[in-house]
């Protein structure tokens, strides 16, 4: 694929990506255990940051438009072994996914996680018992409202 400017996207997806590395380590795994992308194969444990819903974010503010990117982990073990491992990540994951910001600093956007819970995953033909987060991230706010110039100290515009 030919190279292109980075885009917000992308700084989300590494933001996202750098989340699921902590949560590996503090579970005691390696950070390797992540990838930025869905991976060719699966090897349990692991986590990627899978393909976005573009989609419109009414916020009090105003219009705001946004992406929901899946954040996929799964596990492997015995049923109980894996439930055991589930919660802990859903506890980390949450933390962790919560706290990321996009943006440069003075002006970060904090992400929402909106779900995180147990879903079917297709991990390369078969279908393991995977945790989803579904994180939302602020694009742009869109306003019907005319923006107010900034004035010098003359009052030139």
């Amino acid at each position: 694929m030919p190279e292109h400017a980075p885009t917000v996207l992308d700084d989300a997806r590494a933001a996202l990506f750098a989340a699921a590395e902590r949560v590996w380590e503090a579970l005691g795994w390696p950070a390797d255990r992540a990838d930025q992308f869905p991976p060719v194969t699966v090897r349990a444990p692991a986590a990627w940051v899978d393909v976005p819903v573009m989609h419109q974010a009414p916020t009090e503010a105003g219009q705001t438009f946004a992406a929901t990117f899946p954040v996929v982990f799964v596990v492997d073990g015995s049923e109980q072994a894996q439930v055991q491992q589930q919660d802990a990540l859903l506890a980390y994951g949450w933390q962790e996914l919560a706290g990321v910001k996009i943006g440069p600093p003075g002006s970060q956007r904090a992400v929402i996680v909106q779900t995180f819970g147990p879903e079917d995953v297709d991990a390369g033909g078969a279908m393991v018992r995977g945790l989803v987060a579904r994180v939302q991230v602020p694009l742009q706010t869109r306003t019907l409202c005319r923006q107010t110039l900034v004035r010098d100290d003359e009052g030139t515009p």
